[in-house]
């Protein structure tokens, strides 16, 4: 596997409004070469290191207290 690629948890707080379905599409609409996948308890992230830490900023952004 490619050095510059990586791999991200992104877990969603129990109290938090969001779904992992809503981060997901909420990813596909930036636009990043970014992989998502929908779990149980948030989404991975999978993509060119960079790609993946701009996209986890944003996501970050739409529950900052509760996005993890």
């Amino acid at each position: 596997m490619d050095k510059d690629i990586e791999t991200r948890l992104v877990f969603i707080a129990p109290d938090s409004e969001l779904t992992p379905d809503r981060i997901a599409r909420f990813v596909h609409n930036l636009g990043n070469e970014v992989s998502v996948k929908e779990t149980c308890y948030g989404v991975v992230l999978q993509g060119p290191r960079e790609a993946v830490r701009r996209t986890m900023t944003e996501v970050r952004k739409m529950d900052p207290n509760r996005i993890f």
